[in-house]
Parts: C-alpha cells; sequence; structure tokens
C-alpha cells in the first residue's frame, strides 16, 4: 500500500530517484543501484509506520498526536480543502506566459 500513496512533499525526491535510475539503466549502469537507491528510500519512508506498529510507546506518542487533531474546528478543514483544490486547478489551468514578463528590448538608439 505504500508504494501506490506518496506525500506532495516526498513526490520531486521520488521523480528525482526515478530519473537517476532510468538514466544510470540507459547508460549501461546496474539495476541493482537504481534498486537500492528507491529501496533505501521506502524504507526510509515506512521506518516512522514501521515503528509504530513495533514499539508501543511510539504507538501511544501517534495517539495522542492524532488527539490533538479533535480540536482543530471545521472551518480548518474547509480552508485545507479550498486551498488544495486552488493548488490542484492552478497547477492543471494556470498559463505561466501570460505572467512570464517579456525580456527588455535590445534596440540602439539613432544618433
Amino acid at each position: 500500500m505504500f508504494g501506490l500513496n506518496i506525500p506532495a512533499g516526498a513526490a520531486p525526491l521520488l521523480l528525482a530517484l526515478l530519473g537517476a535510475a532510468a538514466a544510470g539503466g540507459a547508460a549501461g549502469s546496474a539495476y541493482a543501484a537504481g534498486f537500492v537507491t528507491l529501496a533505501l528510500f521506502g524504507l526510509a519512508f515506512s521506518a516512522p509506520l514501521a515503528a509504530a506498529i513495533l514499539f508501543q510507546r511510539v504507538r501511544n506518542g501517534l495517539d495522542r498526536l492524532a488527539g490533538l487533531s479533535r480540536r482543530a474546528p471545521l472551518w480548518t478543514g474547509v480552508v485545507m480543502l479550498a486551498r488544495g483544490l486552488w493548488s490542484i486547478g492552478a497547477a492543471l489551468f494556470f498559463e505561466f506566459q501570460a505572467w512570464t514578463p517579456s525580456p527588455p528590448s535590445r534596440t540602439r538608439c539613432k544618433e
């Protein structure tokens, strides 16, 4: 299940790792190097959850953290949802060329 879901903050790092693994494979490098790199990323990504499963103390700490979320009002969730939808919409429909300033012209003054 962990392989199908990544947080947005990890996506650039994962894409860089995938690109490096693909470039290494195209250059004739061993497949083992790409596998080891991605396996280490997955292990480090899953380590906090594995610790929560294995150790009762960590589980209790996560339960206390989850208990704090009950204090957040409903409007906080609505704001976060609206920001997420705006971010997705901006990524899909934003025209960057319209907001990019054109370079200054390099015309010479007539003498």
